[in-house]
């Protein structure tokens, strides 16, 4: 049976660009031969997946979620947000659902955020893309989750978790679901206190396929629930159904989060 190698990455706004594109473009060329390798992004825009799948036969995927207009880490932008997914293999069926939709000031259709602490203005969904051929086909599904301030779960998010739950457990006995969630697994990093949001996952029967020792947000600033803890994790690859999830861990990017690395079967 052929291995999917799968990673998630969060490009934070595509501030390094070429250091980025050159990491992404090296995981995909890595891929053994006879396997495949596909890459869900977040934060990600359509000329930095362009720019990763230039001369090269990649199928990938892209959905807009916002556009941001605004000062992040001293550098003025005005892009195109989203999430995308790109594959060594072929993109059979795909598809998005979107589980929260932000209502407030939208421009050509999307939500606009200015860099003032509102990156919960923008549309959340799930995007979905099956790799693989025959009887090696796995439905991948990438998110980009909703923003809440210092990783504390609100109503909205947990909402939208919800939502996404019910959609995700009505259409698929299987898949690999991925992205950056925006949740911290325990709240104000209490190891005894899980997150709403996340302990709904797990009861819904998606099973946590990160190592229990494993982090992967570096940003010291808006994922640790206002407590001084070294042990976030917002990132996560989970598993739902009977998939099979080895060799887990994390990956170093140019990003204020790390990568994560699994192979499926």
């Amino acid at each position: 049976m052929a291995t999917h190698e799968i990673a998630t990455m969060n490009a934070e706004k595509g501030m390094r660009w070429d250091a980025y594109i050159k990491t992404c473009r090296e995981f995909l060329s890595t891929c053994s031969v006879g396997g495949s390798r596909t890459i869900a992004l977040q934060e990600t825009t359509p000329q930095m997946i362009e720019a990763i799948c230039k001369e090269a036969e990649w199928d990938y995927r892209f959905v807009p979620k916002c556009i941001f207009r605004g000062q992040y880490r001293g550098t003025e932008y005005d892009i195109v947000q989203g999430i995308g997914t790109i594959t060594t293999s072929t993109i059979g069926e795909s598809g998005v659902y979107m589980y929260d939709s932000y209502v407030g000031n939208r421009e050509s259709g999307l939500p606009v955020q200015t860099g003032n602490g509102d990156e919960d203005a923008a549309d959340f969904m799930l995007l979905w893309t099956q790799i693989g051929e025959n009887e090696q086909k796995i439905d991948m599904l990438n998110t980009h989750g909703i923003w809440t301030q210092r990783g504390v779960s609100t109503d909205r998010q947990v909402a939208g978790i919800c939502k996404m739950i019910s959609h995700i457990t009505e259409i698929f006995d299987t898949c690999i679901l991925v992205g950056d969630f925006n949740m911290p697994k325990f709240y104000r990093g209490d190891a005894t206190k899980p997150n709403p949001t996340y302990e709904k996952m797990i009861k819904a029967g998606f099973v946590d396929c990160l190592p229990e020792s494993m982090i992967t947000t570096l940003n010291p600033k808006e994922h640790r629930g206002g407590a001084n803890v070294d042990d976030v994790v917002v990132d996560y690859i989970f598993s739902y159904g009977e998939v099979n999830i080895e060799s887990v861990h994390a990956i170093e990017i140019p990003s204020d989060h790390l990568g994560i690395f699994a192979k499926a079967k």
